[in-house]
């Protein structure tokens, strides 16, 4: 086998190498799902690896709380799990792709700016805290 050949089949193997973890990475975050809860438990959101919430959990005290508020702790807790992504990504792409790749990288970015980490809220600011 000449240099020429060699150099081609080295090449080839590094691809089939990406390519392969490529594969992995992209079974592996399509799995992924994040859970975040409010802070007094009642309200419990789970979102897939591209942000959708895929479960919904109430408590029974939400009963007694106006709509709107049932509404605004939903969308902030969604908010706070979607926010999660990037650092879940984060990690399952740094075990199978490596810390230093430039995929991971644009990766988590991409989440980051998709679902920036939410401001904390009061009941005060959300509106439902007032008589």
């Amino acid at each position: 086998m000449s240099g020429g050949d060699e150099w081609i089949d080295e090449w080839i193997s590094s691809i089939s190498v990406r390519t392969a973890k490529a594969r992995q990475l992209s079974e592996r975050v399509s799995a992924l799902s994040v859970s975040a809860s409010s802070s007094d438990g009642a309200i419990v959101v789970t979102v897939s690896s591209s942000g959708v919430p895929t479960d919904l959990r109430l408590s029974e005290s939400v009963k007694a709380w106006p709509a709107q508020r049932i509404a605004t702790e939903i969308m902030a807790v969604m908010r706070k799990a979607q926010s999660r992504l990037a650092a879940k990504v984060g990690e399952v792409a740094e075990q199978t792709a490596g810390a230093n790749s430039p995929t991971v990288q644009a990766l988590v970015d991409e989440l980051k700016h998709r679902f920036p980490q939410p401001p904390p809220t009061t009941q005060s600011q959300a509106g439902y805290g007032r008589r």
